[in-house]
Order: C-alpha cells, then sequence, then structure tokens
C-alpha cells in the first residue's frame, strides 16, 4: 500500500465516530433529549370529586369535619371547574383546626415544584400558611384582597413522604383554593454537572477531529 493510500485511510478513520463517537452521541442523547413530561402527584387537585357544597370531606384529603373549612361550589368560587376549598376560620385554633392537607410520595433530596391559585376576599386580619414536607411555600399575614393568583414554590424533599398542608384564618371574610399542583423538578444540580462534562467530551471530539484533518 503506497503512503497515499495509507494517509487517506488514516484520516477516514480518525473521523469515524468509532466507539468513543458512539458513547458520546449515547450519552448527549440522554442528556440533552426531550425531558419527560411533568405529572401533577396531587390526587383530586381541583376538588372536583367533592360529593356536596359545604361539605367537609373530599375523596384524597384530610380535612377535620368540625372545622370552617369546607369545600364549595358556585358562581365566582373557582379558579377552574366548579369546585374550591374555603377557608373561613375567625382564629387561630380554628384555622389550625381546619388544615387542609394530602400526602405525596416523594423521593428523598428530589426537588418538586409545588403550585397552587388562591383568592382572598377580604383585608386583615387574616393569615394563610402552605407547606410541604414542612417546608414554608407561601405565608401571608394581613394581605389586602385580591383575585387568584397562582404561587409557586420548588422544594426539596427530605423523606419518601411529604405532606402538602394549607392553614388559613380570615376574619372578615376568606380565603378560596383551587388546582393545587406538585410535580417533579427541576433537576437536581447533579444534573448541570453531567451535562456539563458531556460538553467537555464534546468539545474533545471536535478538537481530536480537527487535528486529524490537519495533519492529513
Amino acid at each position: 500500500m503506497d503512503h497515499h493510500m495509507e494517509r487517506e485511510r488514516a484520516k477516514y478513520l480518525s473521523c469515524r465516530p468509532g466507539t468513543f463517537g458512539l458513547v458520546l452521541a449515547a450519552f448527549l442523547a440522554c442528556a440533552l433529549g426531550r425531558p419527560a413530561l411533568a405529572q401533577n402527584l396531587v390526587q383530586n387537585p381541583g376538588f372536583e370529586s367533592t360529593p356536596n357544597n359545604g361539605s367537609n370531606t373530599s375523596p384524597d384529603w384530610t380535612l377535620d369535619a368540625s372545622s370552617d373549612t369546607t369545600y364549595v361550589n358556585g358562581e365566582g368560587t373557582a379558579n377552574t371547574g366548579v369546585w374550591a376549598v374555603e377557608f373561613a376560620a375567625a382564629g387561630a385554633a380554628a384555622a389550625t383546626q381546619g388544615t387542609l392537607s394530602q400526602a405525596i410520595t416523594t423521593v428523598p433530596s428530589t426537588y418538586y415544584t409545588v403550585t397552587f391559585f388562591l383568592a382572598n376576599e377580604g383585608g386583615p386580619h387574616n393569615t394563610f400558611l402552605a407547606t410541604f414536607g414542612g417546608q414554608t411555600v407561601l405565608s401571608l399575614t394581613d394581605a389586602s384582597a385580591f383575585g387568584y393568583r397562582q404561587f409557586t414554590a420548588t422544594v426539596r424533599a427530605t423523606s419518601p413522604s411529604s405532606v402538602l398542608a394549607f392553614t388559613a384564618e380570615q376574619d372578615p371574610s376568606d380565603f378560596l383554593l383551587d388546582d393545587v399542583s406538585v410535580e417533579a423538578g427541576p433537576l437536581p444540580v447533579t444534573g448541570g454537572g453531567l451535562l456539563s462534562f458531556g460538553v467537555v467530551l464534546a468539545g474533545f471530539a471536535i478538537r481530536r477531529i480537527r487535528a486529524a484533518a490537519g495533519r492529513a
């Protein structure tokens, strides 16, 4: 084989993907691939399975049946659908008694995004507290009246089960809660490190191909 043919063969082999290229391609396909659709982990998130207006029971949620917190429907009460939760406790003790909660299966050290829609139908005095796994998602004190607003927070789970809880006191009026969501994400910080490593590998592969082409 003459020297010209050897150089052409070496150039061809240096530019083939080879094992390294295939591994790199597979890695980047996983790292940069389209993320899975987020799943709402909350059961009965809009309270649409509630049996009766003014009820203290609704599937998948826990609520003291003797409290001033109830499931309501009617014009203007829901953000979407027809059902919402009304917090109308006029004191701290009644508010605690009327805590609405649901246990969510979680993976420790995974981040979860908690989202819900809240309306405040009156001014002070009032308090509202939302927690997930014992960590504060939202805390309001003496808030002015407002229509439905979306509130979102990201919380890192610390146990295989995290309780999502809402406690409110609204002396002159009430709070309305609807469309609750808990979704896994964003990705943990370690995912950024893996992605950075993939970028480094890609850069190395490009430099290798360019160097081989320059020697040809």
